[in-house]
């Protein structure tokens, strides 16, 4: 149904989307469709402690979605990036360390910063299969 509103007026009915409503209740539930994708990119269980998602746009304007994992080790203070993480992403990830390294003082991490290496990894959940 939808894909045949589409046709008849794509912009007027682009957005559109379905619901019901539960006379009993008064409810408006949304009822999702197969052309939305990507509905399950994003688990409802909680995320493991260091563990993060975030959107991102590349230069195509391609959207992209990542779980960012870090872990951590005993070091020195570095920060190692897991392969597969570059461009704009990778940048903004240095960026981060960068600026949470200038402020390890004044945040009270210097010495856990100092003796602990850090280990980031960003998964590309497009990639993934849905469940």
């Amino acid at each position: 149904m939808k894909e045949q509103l589409k046709k008849m007026g794509s912009f007027e009915y682009y957005q559109t989307s379905f619901s019901c409503i539960d006379h009993e209740t008064r409810e408006e539930r949304y009822v999702g469709v197969p052309e939305e994708g990507g509905r399950d990119l994003i688990s409802a269980d909680p995320l493991q402690p260091g563990s993060v998602y975030i959107a991102s746009v590349d230069d195509q304007g391609k959207v992209g979605l990542y779980r960012i994992e870090v872990g951590c080790s005993s070091g020195t203070g570095k920060l190692r990036i897991a392969g597969g993480v570059e461009g704009v992403l990778k940048e903004a990830i240095q960026r981060a360390f960068a600026y949470i390294q200038g402020h390890k003082v004044s945040m009270g991490i210097a010495q856990a910063f100092d003796t602990t290496d850090f280990h980031v990894q960003a998964i590309d959940r497009r990639r993934q299969t849905f469940r």
